[in-house]
């Protein structure tokens, strides 16, 4: 296949056939856009495993067939009595061949819709570029790497911008149309890059509850540094701010009409001196709290809280007449979230604000921030995220936090709707009438605007938060000082662990295994099963090879339609797969040619589709001859087509269910256990077990037919050994061989060589003492420490050289001669 050929060219349809791929070339490349490939499962996708017993046989219907791996259906009018579920690839006698024409065995397809190229990528130290677009030519080998080549196609589409306006990709393909049968493994492949100068976004959501005064203010000082440090990472920096204190309900906070003014009213009006108490022997009335209204004088509150609008120096008290009044006015009224500032360039901004911004008051330890954090992630067009950004959400406070439920204590019993509620002014318009919002929303609203929540929060909490961060996805924590002194730090520390690393993630329903395979930057390694990478530069490219499989296809048929989103946490791009499940027959749907309701076929009292009778209620039999009237007529026991072909037995139903009309009604063991196929052959109980347990337990793999058909990630029999060698893998051995190179991986685990000269041991087979080489290994260092000779004799450089030696111990001397040892 000439690259000179495909120069010419821009749709492709490829089919593997045999080890070759052969595709049908269409010209006039500026016209089309899609690139299509027709992947023959049985090639390019894991190789299925052929039992003895043929799970084919056992499936009566063109749907049920096609849901099994391996199996077509025949649809011939004219194939008699014979089954018309079979395995293609087994050998099949010319009775029961089926005409090619009416064999319906669909293939999984592949289109590719949108694969913008990734941009300023470089593959140092990755797995292997590929890209699927003009030019493409690929291979698929047994020992599952990809490799291709060719020039790229670029078109037009959605994509973010750099600082010189150019567009930003980081996840490729973009979008792809799958159809995939169930129970067959399909590999797609998917790549990511750290862009150059990608944009971010900083909110900085803040407790100004009375207790985060002083970090309020170190924060207002360090904005500037703060902006400084991150424009440093990326020129295109955006930064926001936003506060929260809490729901104004009893009992989070105090209503009564003053409180609801001044809620952190704790001084009076300014004075010189005045006489409290006169000396007494009542100790008791010694309290400060008794005797001066709000705990502390004006002077006291002005070098302790810092809360006076007015004050110059300390002790020296403002004249102005509405200072006098309100010493402590700079308490904001309560709130439960206002949003202060949106996302802005204007950094210089960020300090005002924070500056400007007052301190509150509420009666609970805990906060309401996760109303602020449910608004601050949802309401984006308020906040200003932008679409094609890293979106960072600092979250600052040194108290806990409500969640749903809690709202019930201020008589609040509406949920959380988790929709934006923000005023003009900013505030959340809703907080006093619904309830906060649980730890599964906010862990969605997350994931949905692929936001990072950093918890910078301070000793006291910190252990909470970390329990919180488990369970919102992306989610950080970090230990805030008293006075966020640290924050700047704090949040650049943040970023890089963050942006270093890369988690793919996806949304498919239950129905549908997906599972991520990759070599991280170890170029010479071989491919992990892991769905994380990290120490991750700019413009490094990680390859992930991602196998989905359609375990189960759904009842309903508008859920065998889906849309799959795999993405990087926190990184609002991502691969969007369009997923059709093949798991009915077009013979099967009204209109088809071989689709008649009420046919002659079946003595009109069934409707004849994909070559068979499906009766109409009251009829029964091959051909719906039998009705159910007649059920005592002895004469209508017919025992054609109750037998298997080829029996040694000829027993009816293979004894195991009654003959009815020519078709076997099966008998039922349990509920649990069940009995089933043309001639009761097949059953869900008779598989291999392991450690009493039917196919190793339902999360390994299930019965059927006789066989254990095993779940991604389990292998054998009895599907009791894990279909992965990443547990064979030395950890943090770059370049690594399975078991070292010493052993074979068998369900997992190491199984060690040994021979005559030498004897391996360990988990990863890394050990051998009675290795020839490991006495040369260690002998300078045994010379050296226990007797103080050899070139490390020094001692000095024999405790340098000899770390991670261990010291021999001495034993007694043997003598040639001594007959007691």
């Amino acid at each position: 296949m000439s690259m000179s050929m495909f120069s010419k060219v821009n749709y492709s349809e490829c089919i593997f056939v045999g080890p070759a791929l052969k595709c049908n070339v269409k010209e006039d490349f500026r016209k089309n856009y899609l690139v299509i490939f027709r992947i023959e499962w049985a090639i390019a996708q894991v190789p299925q495993r052929f039992s003895a017993q043929n799970p084919c046989t056992s499936k009566s219907t063109c749907q049920d067939c096609i849901q099994t791996p391996s199996c077509a259906w025949c649809y011939d009018p004219e194939f008699g009595g014979n089954t018309r579920c079979f395995q293609p690839a087994f050998p099949i006698t010319p009775k029961e061949q089926c005409r090619d024409d009416y064999v319906f065995n669909p293939d999984n397809v592949m289109t590719v819709v949108s694969n913008l190229q990734l941009s300023k990528a470089h593959s140092k130290g990755s797995s292997g570029g590929y890209h699927w677009g003009t030019g493409y030519e690929g291979s698929w080998n047994a020992s599952e790497s990809w490799e291709s080549k060719g020039s790229s196609m670029y078109q037009q589409g959605e994509a973010g911008q750099g600082s010189g306006g150019q567009q930003i990709v980081q996840v490729a393909p973009q979008r792809l149309k799958l159809q995939l049968r169930a129970g067959q493994s399909f590999s797609i492949y998917m790549s990511y890059t750290q862009a150059e100068d990608y944009p971010v976004d900083l909110y900085y959501l803040m407790d100004l509850s009375r207790s985060m005064y002083d970090d309020k203010e170190k924060l207002s000082s360090l904005g500037d540094q703060l902006a400084q440090t991150m424009q440093n990472i990326t020129s295109n920096f955006t930064l926001g701010f936003g506060s929260f204190v809490d729901k104004v309900v009893m009992p989070y906070v105090s209503t009564l009409p003053e409180k609801l003014k001044r809620p952190c009213d704790v001084c009076v009006a300014p004075y010189g001196f005045h006489h409290h108490m006169s000396l007494s022997t009542n100790t008791y009335l010694f309290s400060v709290s008794d005797f001066i209204p709000g705990y502390k004088t004006f002077a006291i509150l002005s070098v302790q809280l810092l809360h006076c609008c007015c004050y110059l120096e300390i002790f020296q008290v403002c004249m102005y007449t509405y200072c006098l009044l309100h010493p402590c006015s700079d308490c904001a009224a309560p709130y439960g979230y206002q949003n202060m500032m949106s996302l802005s360039q204007n950094t210089h901004l960020f300090s005002r604000m924070v500056k400007q911004a007052n301190v509150s008051g509420n009666l609970d330890a805990p906060e309401g921030g996760f109303d602020a954090i449910m608004q601050a992630v949802v309401c984006r067009n308020n906040i200003g995220w932008r679409e094609r950004a890293r979106r960072l959400l600092v979250f600052s406070t040194d108290a806990s936090f409500h969640y749903a439920g809690d709202g019930k204590l201020g008589g609040i019993v509406k949920p959380n709707d988790g929709a934006c509620h923000l005023s003009h002014e900013g505030y959340y318009s809703e907080s006093s009438y619904q309830d906060y919002p649980s730890i599964e929303q906010i862990n969605l609203a997350v994931k949905k605007n692929a936001i990072n929540v950093i918890f910078a929060v301070t000793g006291n909490t910190i252990g909470i938060y970390e329990q919180l961060a488990k369970h919102i996805e992306g989610a950080s924590t970090a230990k805030l000082e008293k006075d966020s002194s640290n924050i700047v730090e704090l949040i650049k520390n943040q970023y890089e662990q963050i942006s270093s690393s890369v988690e793919m993630k996806h949304n498919a329903s239950s129905a549908v295994s997906i599972r991520f395979f990759t070599k991280c930057l170890n170029a010479t390694g071989a491919s992990v099963n892991t769905n994380k990478c990290g120490n991750i530069k700019v413009g490094d490219m990680i390859n992930f090879k991602i196998d989905l499989e359609v375990l189960k296809c759904p009842k309903l048929k508008k859920d065998r339609t889906q849309t799959i989103q795999i993405y990087p946490v926190g990184i609002n791009e991502s691969l969007i797969i369009d997923l059709e499940m093949l798991c009915g027959c077009n013979c099967e749907q009204p209109g088809d040619k071989f689709y008649e309701e009420n046919s002659p076929v079946c003595h009109n009292h069934g409707t004849y589709k994909c070559g068979i009778c499906e009766c109409n209620p009251g009829a029964f039999g091959r051909h719906c001859e039998c009705n159910a009237d007649e059920i005592n007529n002895m004469s209508l026991n017919k025992t054609l087509g109750c037998i298997k072909p080829n029996s040694t037995t000829g027993a009816e139903c293979s004894g195991r269910g009654t003959c009815i009309c020519g078709r076997c009604d099966c008998d039922s063991k349990s509920p649990v256990e069940n009995i089933y196929g043309d001639y009761c052959e097949c059953d869900n109980f008779s598989c291999e077990r392991f450690m009493g347990e039917l196919c190793s337990g339902e999360t390994h793999g299930v019965c059927d037919c006789g066989v254990c058909k095993c779940k991604p990630g389990w292998t054998g029999p009895n599907c009791a050994c894990e279909d992965s060698t990443a547990g064979c893998y030395a950890p943090d051995v770059i370049g690594g061989e399975i078991c070292s190179g010493h052993g074979t991986c068998v369900c997992g685990q190491c199984v060690c060589e040994n021979t005559k000269e030498s004897r391996y041991s360990g988990k990863f087979c890394e050990k051998c003492p009675t290795c020839p080489d490991r006495c040369l290994e260690f002998r300078d260092c045994v010379q050296c420490q226990q007797y103080h000779t050899g070139p490390l004799k020094d001692p000095d450089v024999c405790s340098a050289n000899c770390t991670n030696v261990p010291v021999p111990i001495a034993v007694d001397k043997v003598e040639g001669n001594d007959t007691n040892h």
